[in-house]
């Protein structure tokens, strides 16, 4: 009787590790130098994003397209394309045509056309602002005015003088060379400076550029040539300008400017009205004395009798102030 053989167990299986030691090892190939973390072949561009794949798609398809030609502008309807390049073209240049000229100002000859063609000739840098040479009367209602002696050439627009000066404007058409050349007009019995700031006023409608002067003497020889040429609104102008210089400076005015207004007026003026009242209101005893040694004699005579206004009338009230009536208590 023969003996049974006992079953052979399985062999158990192999594990996780047995496995890996099972497997044939690979050794790892040698690096290069192009594999080297710090080499520039090995620092590459990330992966494209789905995002950007859309775009250069998109991009592909609007360049397939066939350029469309350029629309023309139409009244009142923008053309976006030509907005870009015009707002490209200013960026790179810096500039604006046009943009050394005050907007919607009209100084004779400053933004005109044929002012900046070719083979014109133009002022030099040591002449006044408003001047022009004869290449630049190029226009019917322009004209080239030669003011003083020796002369100063003066590039007016006519149709601004004939707006606010009529008078002035009738006399200075009667002032022309000849029939044959109407746009050069002769003064030579004019003050170039006091000229040059009547222009000033009539392209800005600013006295004196804006600026508060110290010496009113040229606020008072601008009077005289609007008086001259009966332009109110010039003369106007001028008044609120100097009430606004007295409130700004509370002091009379001094020999140079009495001598120049009793040279320039005639007797009656009102600019000698008011060099003699506001002279009687801020004087002084000692102020008149030193006032009245180098002074024409009509002068004395208006400041007398505006000395004898302010004693009728006080300067507080208004009323008529005198000794007896005013500070000696009167018997009911």
């Amino acid at each position: 009787m023969s003996t049974p053989q006992p079953s052979p167990k399985p062999s158990p299986k192999p594990s996780q590790a047995s496995r890996a030691s099972l497997q044939p090892r690979v050794s790892p190939a040698p690096r290069s130098e192009a594999s080297q973390p710090n080499s520039p072949e090995s620092i590459r561009p990330a992966k494209r994003s789905r995002i950007n794949l859309s775009a250069e798609a998109s991009a592909t398809t609007e360049n397939s397209k066939p350029a469309q030609p350029p629309q023309p502008a139409q009244p009142g309807v923008k053309n976006p394309a030509g907005d870009k390049a015009g707002a490209s073209g200013q960026a790179s240049t810096g500039r604006q045509p046009g943009g050394n000229v005050k907007t919607g100002a009209t100084q004779p000859g400053i933004g005109q056309p044929n002012i900046t063609q070719p083979g014109v000739h133009h002022p030099r840098f040591n002449l006044p602002r408003f001047t022009a040479q004869p290449g630049h009367t190029n226009r019917a209602n322009h004209a080239l005015f030669h003011v003083g002696q020796p002369a100063t050439a003066y590039y007016v627009d006519l149709d601004m003088v004939r707006a606010r000066c009529p008078q002035l404007y009738q006399t200075w058409m009667r002032c022309r060379v000849s029939q044959q050349n109407p746009n050069v007009i002769l003064l030579p019995n004019e003050n170039p400076i006091v000229f040059g700031f009547f222009i000033k006023w009539l392209a800005q409608r600013a006295l004196f550029d804006g600026y508060q002067l110290t010496d009113p003497k040229p606020v008072f020889l601008l009077w005289r040539f609007a008086e001259q040429y009966q332009c109110e609104a010039l003369r106007t102008d001028l008044l609120v300008y100097l009430r606004s210089w007295l409130i700004a400076h509370h002091i009379p005015f001094k020999k140079d400017v009495v001598n120049l207004v009793y040279a320039i007026t005639k007797p009656g003026a009102k600019l000698r009205k008011l060099v003699a009242e506001v002279n009687a209101w801020r004087m002084g005893a000692a102020e008149f004395e030193a006032t009245t040694a180098d002074v024409p004699r009509p002068y004395v005579d208006d400041l007398v009798r505006s000395l004898l206004l302010v004693r009728s009338f006080c300067p507080l009230t208004g009323l008529p102030s005198d000794f007896a009536t005013r500070y000696i208590p009167t018997e009911n």
